[in-house]
């Protein structure tokens, strides 16, 4: 059953520690979810919102967001891609993730993914403190 997280977050304490402040920055109302896209910039003085991939961008290292004429964001990575809705891959490698959107296989058997549960307006649908609930039972499960 594939975990959120590789075997090497067992013995990686700098990623067992950014899971923890991605977790404690979804729950910690700095944040806006928003559905789609990594980050997109609202008008009218209204915060940006975010998926809860684009708040583990943020947090790895804001200086790294391009803004768009239309008001979207795009991550710039290390190796000069540029993402919009999953994670680049230098992130995904520094917190020890499977993969770019947050695979991981559910209590039902199923493989699901933290898009999904960022993005789904009906089934499966979480809010970023449901999010936080689940990277931490994975991460748990993954360091146990």
């Amino acid at each position: 059953m594939p975990n959120m997280f590789t075997a090497e977050i067992r013995t990686n304490q700098a990623a067992q520690a950014q899971a923890h402040g991605w977790a404690a920055a979804l729950r910690s109302g700095d944040y806006v979810q928003g559905l789609g896209v990594l980050r997109i910039s609202t008008s009218g003085g209204n915060p940006d919102t975010y998926c809860c991939l684009g708040v583990l961008c943020d947090r790895h290292d804001n200086s790294r967001w391009i803004l768009y004429d239309n008001g979207s964001f795009g991550y710039e990575s290390l190796d000069s891609g540029i993402y919009y809705t999953v994670l680049p891959p230098d992130i995904s490698q520094a917190l020890c993730l499977e993969d770019s959107d947050g695979n991981y296989t559910g209590d039902d058997g199923q493989i699901h993914n933290l898009i999904e549960h960022n993005d789904s307006m009906v089934t499966n649908s979480l809010s970023f403190d449901g999010i936080a609930d689940l990277i931490e039972k994975e991460l748990a499960l993954a360091i146990s």
